[in-house]
């Protein structure tokens, strides 16, 4: 990590600096509430933030910039923000990701959520590569072979146990439940946080837990689909980051609605994991603010 120590860079409450890979180039991304009277672009142009990076946040009436710097630029950045007293809510650092970031997929016996994960990381191998794929049983063994993943199998215990990454030699920098349908433990959510990234098959804040397909038909519902949100202790409550909804027949059968359905939660899943890797997230209490576009490649 470059000799970065990630408590001693939250210089105000709320800030994530997660420096993880390669610490030559980092993304820095924040949200504000300009002072009355105090141009909304003042921060963004004090960093440099790239042409059209900065985005309006209606829930705290704020402005949200991103930019791309070197490890020296970072200091300069840090130091002139403190300096002016910058009203920042929010602030996220993380280092741009070189090698390619590792991802850990937990997974179940649904194929499609998985497979869209591996799928991306395949057209984008320089960007982020499935490490390994773990499950508490087999049946998507086969799917890990045809990419080449290393497989593990184990109980809850052994999967959730704090050593269990480094007793199998990986070190992931981010965490995708892909239909894992288990709650992890606390411990595991609080060593990766906004670096766990699940895949609910409903439209949260609806139908929390189990088994929404058959709530959804006994509730007669006529729009369903899934989000994509990072995880926290609390259940299927974490910081939604981006849903898909399709219209419910109803004709339709459970198991073709749940067939349907998955198709959406696979869509939902990996353009989470695409915005999370390109840094196009910046996380803000119960909300995410979402950058529409990778961040510009800049030299130090």
């Amino acid at each position: 990590m470059n000799g970065y120590d990630a408590a001693s860079y939250s210089f105000y409450e709320g800030s994530d600096y997660s420096f993880y890979g390669d610490a030559q180039q980092i993304v820095l991304a924040a949200i504000a509430q300009p002072r009355p009277g105090e141009p909304d672009l003042h921060i963004g142009a004090l960093v440099g933030a790239d042409p059209g990076a900065l985005v309006s946040h209606a829930a705290s009436r704020s402005i949200a910039w991103r930019a791309r710097m070197s490890q020296a630029r970072f200091e300069e950045v840090r130091q002139a923000l403190h300096e002016c007293r910058a009203p920042l809510i929010a602030t996220r650092a993380i280092a741009a990701q070189s090698p390619a970031l590792k991802i850990a997929l937990f997974v179940t016996q649904q194929e499609e959520s998985p497979k869209a994960v591996l799928d991306w990381c395949r057209a984008n191998p320089d960007k982020a590569r499935v490490c390994g794929m773990f499950s508490t049983n087999a049946a998507l063994e086969p799917l890990a072979e045809a990419y080449g993943v290393p497989f593990f199998v184990g109980g809850e215990q052994r999967l959730h146990a704090p050593d269990f990454f480094d007793s199998v030699g990986i070190a992931p920098d981010l965490i995708v439940l892909a239909r894992y349908m288990r709650i992890l433990p606390p411990d595991r959510v609080a060593r990766f946080p906004h670096r766990i990234i699940n895949v609910h098959h409903a439209l949260l804040p609806a139908f929390i837990g189990a088994n929404t397909y058959e709530r959804a038909l006994e509730r007669g519902v006529r729009v369903m689909g899934a989000t994509a949100h990072y995880v926290t202790d609390a259940l299927d409550e974490g910081p939604i980051i981006c849903q898909q909804a399709f219209a419910v027949d109803p004709a339709q059968s459970l198991a073709a609605l749940k067939s349907h359905g998955a198709q959406f939660e696979a869509a939902a899943l990996r353009n989470a994991v695409a915005a999370h890797v390109e840094h196009r997230l910046l996380p803000i209490g119960s909300h995410v603010v979402r950058f529409e576009c990778p961040i510009a490649e800049r030299q130090p």
